[in-house]
């Protein structure tokens, strides 16, 4: 098949310059990285929130302990579903599924005559290097029923 003996081209033989490829190859790629740049950042997101769910479930069962009783040791650890383990010595080493160490100090003696203790806490974690914390304060009523 022989080409026209013009410069423009038959219709049947028509096509994209190379110019016009680069173009819709560098839209398509600038489209592509851009979506992958908002999900890493919704990744990073959605960990935050399940975080704060998780910090808030272990926040509600450390009030319910510390109105129920008197806590006898002071680190209290958790899995990372924010479910109790252990409570331990200050020198004792984390259980092996810790992933919450809570580490509380009364703040008010007992037997303080506005009959409220005051407990301030440190919540750690991730396990095992305990990087992040983050601070809560519990009170109690000393005259509340024990459950």
């Amino acid at each position: 098949m022989a080409f026209p003996a013009s410069n423009r081209c038959a219709p049947e033989l028509a096509a994209f310059t190379l110019a016009e490829v680069a173009v819709a190859l560098g839209i398509f790629a600038f489209g592509v990285v851009s979506i992958l740049g908002l999900a890493g950042a919704v990744g990073g997101q959605a960990r935050l929130a399940n975080e704060d769910t998780r910090l808030i479930a272990l926040i509600s069962d450390l009030d319910a302990r510390v109105r129920a009783r008197e806590p006898v040791n002071h680190h209290l650890y958790f899995d990372a579903d924010a479910r109790f383990l252990s409570d331990a010595d200050s020198g004792a080493a984390p259980p092996p599924a810790a992933f919450f160490h809570v580490e509380l100090v009364a703040l008010t003696p007992a037997g303080d005559p506005s009959r409220n203790r005051l407990w301030k806490g440190n919540i750690r974690f991730p396990a095992p290097g305990f990087g992040q914390s983050r601070p809560v304060l519990i009170s109690r009523f000393e005259d509340e029923p024990v459950p």
